[in-house]
This record gives C-alpha cells, sequence and structure tokens, in this order.
C-alpha cells in the first residue's frame, strides 16, 4: 500500500477500501458463525481450549452454568486432589485496577486474599493524606484496596516509581465506576459488607490524620482485573443483614425510581461467583493449571459471546469472497480491498507453509467440499 502511494495513488481511496472490505469482512464473519449455547456446546468448546482435557472442559462448563456467559469466575488453591467449581457470593464493581505497585497475574488477572479495604467518598489529591492508611496496612501485613472518586497525578506518579513509603505494602488503588447512574450508595453497601466504613461521609468525618482500624474492611478474597473487580463474602452475616434491610426498603417504597435504584443495590449483593478449586501442593503444576483454566475461560467467553468459525485461517479465506463481491469505485478503492484480502489469506498460507503443504492445492481442495466448522 505504501509503495502505491509513493507512486501516486489515493491514500484516501485505499482507506476506504480497506474499511468497506473489512465491514463485508465482519459481517460475512457474524453470518456463519455458530452459536454457543448449550452445556454440551460449552463442554466441547473449553475442552478444545483446554488442550483435550474433557474433565477440565466439563468443569469450566460448569462454573459457566452457575453464572452465565457474563458471570465472574476464579480459580482458588486447596490441598485437595480434586478438581471441582462450587459457587459462592460477592459484589461486583465494574471498574478494576488503577494502579498497582506490585506484578500482575498473566492475563492482566490479580487475586487478593484477607485484603484490607478502603473506600474514599471524594477525589484523594495528595500521597500525604495516605500515609496513615499505608502506615496501618503496613502494620497489618496485609494487601491494601484503596476505592476513590478519583486519585491525582501525583498519587499517580508515586505509585508509578514505587515509593519509599509504599516498599513492603502491595496496594491497589481502584476508581469509582464513572457510569453516571452508578448508586454511591453501593459503596456504603461494600464498606458494610466487609466492616468498614466510607471515609468521607458526614458520619465519619474528614480528618485523614483520623483514620483508624474501623475505617478499613477485611475482605475474604478480591479478584481484579482492569475494568472489574469482585469482592466475594460468601454469604456472612453482614451482607444477610444488607440485604434483609434492602429487601425490606423495596417493600415499602412506592416510588417507582427508588424501587430500581434498591433493585440494583439488591443485584449486586447478591451477585453469583464460580470459583474453581484445584491441587495447590505443588506450586509450579499449581501456577501452570490457573493460567490454561484462566486462558480456557476467556477463549470460551468469546466464543459464546460471538460464536465460532472455521479455525486455521479458513475463516478469513471465505471472507474473500465477501469482500470480492463488492464493487469498486476506483481503481484505489479496488486496490484496498485487494491489499485487505492478501492479509487475510496470509494466516492460512503460514499455517501450510509451516507444515511444509502446498497451500494452493490445499486451498482449491477445500473449496470443493462443503467445509464444516473446523474447530469442534
Amino acid at each position: 500500500g505504501y509503495k502505491c502511494i509513493m507512486k501516486g495513488s489515493n491514500p484516501v481511496q485505499i482507506r476506504k477500501g480497506i474499511l468497506d472490505g473489512a465491514e463485508a469482512g465482519c459481517k460475512y464473519l457474524e453470518s456463519i458463525s455458530e452459536k454457543v449455547t448449550t452445556k454440551d456446546d460449552i463442554t466441547k468448546i473449553a475442552t478444545l481450549f483446554a488442550e483435550g482435557d474433557t474433565e477440565l472442559g466439563e468443569i469450566i462448563a460448569d462454573a459457566f452454568t452457575l453464572v452465565g456467559k457474563d458471570g465472574v469466575i476464579t480459580v482458588k488453591e486447596t490441598d485437595v486432589p480434586d478438581v471441582k467449581a462450587q459457587l459462592s457470593r460477592g459484589i461486583i464493581l465494574e471498574s478494576g485496577i488503577f494502579n498497582c505497585n506490585f506484578p500482575i497475574e498473566k492475563g492482566g488477572r490479580l487475586k487478593l486474599e484477607k485484603a484490607l479495604l478502603l473506600i474514599y467518598n471524594q477525589k484523594l489529591e495528595h500521597f500525604q493524606t495516605l500515609v496513615p492508611t499505608l502506615e496501618l496496612a503496613l502494620a497489618k501485613h496485609k494487601p491494601l484496596v484503596i476505592i476513590a472518586e478519583d486519585f491525582s497525578p501525583n498519587i499517580t506518579v508515586t505509585f508509578a516509581i514505587n515509593n519509599e513509603a509504599i516498599i513492603g505494602i502491595k496496594c491497589v488503588t481502584v476508581k469509582v465506576p464513572s457510569d453516571k447512574d452508578f448508586d454511591r450508595d453501593i459503596l456504603k453497601d461494600l464498606a458494610f459488607t466487609f466492616g468498614g466504613k466510607v471515609f468521607g461521609d458526614e458520619s465519619c468525618g474528614k480528618r485523614y490524620n483520623k483514620i483508624d482500624e474501623t475505617y478499613f474492611g477485611i475482605v475474604p478474597e478480591i479478584i481484579l482485573t482492569k475494568t472489574e473487580m469482585a469482592c466475594l463474602h460468601g454469604d456472612s452475616d453482614l451482607i444477610l443483614e444488607k440485604i434483609s434491610e434492602i429487601k425490606n426498603e423495596i417493600d415499602l417504597t412506592t416510588d417507582i425510581d427508588t424501587k430500581k435504584r434498591l433493585q440494583d443495590r439488591l443485584t449486586r449483593l447478591e451477585t453469583n461467583i464460580a470459583i474453581i478449586s484445584i491441587d495447590g501442593t505443588d506450586q509450579e503444576e499449581s501456577k501452570k493449571k490457573k493460567e490454561l483454566i484462566y486462558s480456557v475461560i476467556e477463549n470460551t467467553k468469546i466464543a459464546m459471546e460471538e460464536g465460532l468459525v472455521p479455525g486455521g485461517g479458513l475463516a478469513f479465506i471465505r471472507c474473500t469472497d465477501a469482500i470480492n463481491e463488492l464493487t469498486p469505485i476506483s481503481d484505489d478503492h479496488r486496490l484496498g480491498m485487494k491489499i485487505l484480502t492478501n492479509s487475510l489469506s496470509a494466516p492460512f498460507n503460514k499455517i501450510l507453509e509451516n507444515g511444509q503443504e502446498n497451500a494452493v492445492a490445499i486451498l482449491h481442495k477445500l473449496q470443493n467440499y462443503h467445509i464444516i466448522l473446523a474447530t469442534i
């Protein structure tokens, strides 16, 4: 493409050809994708991604059956050799890791156990305001999760350079979800559930040097990604008390908007979370197992959302037919489409080249057959 532009081709028309071709190709892929809906479908796909491990495929399918394709699934190490999926409860926030001063697991996932939780209902401007909090966390020898409306560049930079004040502390910061419909009372629910308070509330005051242990919640398990935070509570007495309180409020209110807001809070408190337990006696093996399971979960979730298409680069090859059916509006528009079709053929050709096969001959054979999904 660059060479053609240097020789005088119109870059705008080339770009349009690529974009029009991509749109046609995406529509074609959607039309041939096979939906993954039943538990048997999920088991087959999970088994495929699990390198043929049927047992693991079935367990991951069980987990998705418990929580649905949008649910949270986590892996827990135990001293029991059996691998199994079981149900727990937790609270989900649609906001994830903002800053973290220690390495994150492969795949961008982070799990903390018995973590301290401190929630602010305001923006944190100066790192010095966090020092009392960090000192308390250091004394407790526990990881710390801080939730706030926002964090200033001063705090962000301090985390980035691993300032001496936070050495020895596993600390993660999370922003309050930016959705304008997010109910701030959910922060109070979160704090109450784990035995803490929201700093800055009228009842708690706003003097940072007055922070003590009563502000901290303790969460048995927190799972974080870049976009989400799940706090597992396992139906503790406090959460059951809060659920009962909100249900009572729902029954008493007659205002539709208030009822809807309360129902959203209740739904968050009763979120199902699937836990897959694995043998953690061998750390090296359990680490590999966890990485495999998380990879299978992510790939299976994508398949459930978008469906399945032929593998081995074949789906891209078939896209080229849809692109070639477009009517070009100029030679340069046609050139853009051609650049795209050549790119789409590359994965298929490379796979066969690596296998020392003739790509042209193989493609000719495939075109003489009705191609079924190659991924199952």
